[in-house]
């Protein structure tokens, strides 16, 4: 008597290509979606930091202002005379200026253009007990009383540039470095510096 082998029994499993075609298909769908949830996620979290920075740095020039009157005069000295007046009201971990400015800020960033941006010589500089890093400049874009109007609104006081994410990368302007426009009413932050999807809070 002859026995046949149930050849229904072998053939319920997958075969080799089987698996490898699945598992290229699988590697090609993680290719194409990872990068975006990644980038997505890195976005998310750079808005967050913005408006937490925001907050803090508004609740500091309002209680600056109520012991003072009024922010006019606060940006009218060098940037770090305007870290130190304001260090009262905002904690830092370290405050820099001069040679040891690269310890608070990078020695260079990146603008939209991809123009390079190096430290300047009337900036004051510190890094927040968060590690967000701040750079205040006297760039003679604004006027002491908070008089100037324009391209970036009524009463400009100041400005500030945050870097959300401290030191880490990629340091370029509209994608982790951020410039706050101080008013005589507060922050606001217009997407002046930004790329499309992180434009605004």
């Amino acid at each position: 008597m002859i026995f046949k082998k149930d050849t229904h029994k072998l053939n319920n499993g997958f075969t080799l290509a089987e698996i490898l075609v699945t598992l290229a298909i699988i590697g090609v769908v993680a290719a194409l979606t990872v990068p975006a949830l990644v980038n997505d996620l890195s976005k998310k979290q750079h808005v967050s930091s913005l408006k937490k920075v925001i907050s803090i740095t508004n609740q500091a020039l309002t209680m600056y202002t109520a012991d003072n009157g009024s922010l006019k005069g606060l940006f009218d000295p060098d940037g770090i005379d305007v870290i130190r007046n304001l260090s009262p009201y905002i904690n830092y971990s370290r405050t820099c200026s001069g040679p040891d400015a690269t310890q608070c800020w990078h020695a260079t960033w990146t603008e939209l253009d991809n123009s390079e941006k190096t430290i300047g010589q009337w900036s004051g500089f510190a890094i927040l007990q968060n590690g967000m890093l701040m750079n205040i400049t006297n760039s003679g874009m604004h006027t002491a009383d908070c008089s100037t109007d324009g391209t970036y609104g009524e009463n400009l006081c100041g400005t500030i540039d945050i870097d959300t994410n401290g030191f880490e990368g990629p340091n370029k302007i509209g994608r982790d470095i951020f410039r706050l426009f101080v008013h005589l009413d507060g922050i606001k932050y217009k997407p002046l510096w930004t790329e499309k999807g992180i434009d605004k809070c």
